[in-house]
């Protein structure tokens, strides 16, 4: 009969074994422990933070006097500002249409503008002695009065109220 090739890990050791109860006892204690070390590690770094103490503000100047205890009890105080209503912008004064005339301009005319305001943008240029129409308001903006008005074009705009004089 021919012999029986085996492999070597195929091999079932008989009565002489490396590890013994003792030593399977001991690993399994090792593991426990390294187990134990393990959970204990992760639980710190999770935690949850305890109470944050007060940290008294710095001074440049240190005093004599002998440092307070911070209490651990302490808890911060969470101040809320109350949020910031936006005043709106002013509404125009209504006023019957008249006709009014541009002057004080030196002949350089006034221009329309589409906001009462000196940055708003230009409609056009009405020349010195040009008649408008006032339509509804009058407003506050710039350091100016500013009056709606209608051009005969049909253009509406605004105004600075210095540069018009009844018709």
């Amino acid at each position: 009969m021919p012999a029986e090739s085996r492999e070597p890990w195929a091999e079932v050791p008989t009565g002489d074994s490396r590890f013994g109860c003792s030593d399977i006892a001991f690993v399994s204690i090792v593991a426990a422990i390294a187990f134990g070390v393990f959970y204990f590690i992760l639980s710190q770094v999770f935690a949850e933070p305890g109470p944050i103490a007060a940290q008294p503000n710095p001074t440049p100047a240190r005093s004599a006097a002998a440092p307070t205890a911070i209490s651990r009890t302490a808890s911060p105080t969470v101040t809320v500002a109350p949020a910031v209503t936006p005043t709106p912008p002013p509404k125009p004064t209504p006023t019957v249409s008249a006709s009014l005339k541009i002057a004080n301009t030196d002949g350089q005319g006034v221009r329309l503008r589409a906001t009462p305001s000196t940055n708003a943008e230009i409609l056009a240029t009405l020349n010195e002695g040009a008649v408008v129409h006032t339509e509804d308001g009058e407003t506050q903006a710039d350091g100016f009065t500013w009056r709606k008005v209608r051009d005969d074009r049909g253009r509406v705009g605004w105004v600075p109220d210095r540069f018009l004089i009844s018709s």
